[in-house]
C-alpha cells in the first residue's frame, strides 16, 4: 500500500507543473542546479536499492522485521525523492523535458521495489 501511494506521487509529481503552469525560463538558474540534481537523483536511487536489498534482507534474517519494514519504507522514500527533484526543477523554469529523466529515475526506482517482485529468495516480505 505504501508502495502503490509513492508511485502515485510520482505520478502527480509529473502533473503538477503540468497543471500549475510554470512558465519556463529558458535562460533560468535551474540550469546551474540540473547535473547537481540529477547526481542527487541517481545517488538516492542507489542508496535505495543498497538499502532494500542488503539491509532490509539481513534485518529480516535477524528477525527484526519491524526494523526491516522500517528500512523498507526508507528504502522507498529514497527512490521517490529523485522524482521531488525533477518536481523541484520543474517548479523553478525548466522545460519539462528537462525534469523528464528524474522523475523517470524515480519510477523506475520504485518500479524494481515493486513488493510482490522485489522480495529476496527464500525470505518473507518486509
Amino acid at each position: 500500500m505504501i508502495w502503490a501511494a509513492l508511485v502515485f506521487s510520482v505520478a502527480l509529481y509529473i502533473a503538477l507543473p503540468q497543471l500549475t503552469e510554470v512558465e519556463v525560463d529558458p535562460e533560468g538558474g535551474w540550469r546551474d542546479l540540473k547535473l547537481p540534481l540529477t547526481a542527487v537523483g541517481l545517488l538516492t536511487v542507489f542508496a535505495s536499492f543498497a538499502v532494500r536489498f542488503f539491509i532490509t534482507p539481513k534485518l529480516i534474517g535477524e528477525g527484526r522485521e519491524q526494523q526491516a519494514f522500517a528500512s523498507y519504507v526508507v528504502s522507498l522514500a529514497l527512490a521517490e525523492s529523485a522524482a521531488i527533484f525533477g518536481l523541484v526543477l520543474a517548479m523553478i523554469g525548466a522545460p519539462f523535458r528537462e525534469a523528464l529523466l528524474l522523475f523517470a529515475i524515480g519510477f523506475l526506482g520504485l518500479l524494481v521495489q515493486t513488493p510482490a517482485f522485489a522480495r529476496p529468495a527464500g525470505q518473507g516480505s518486509p
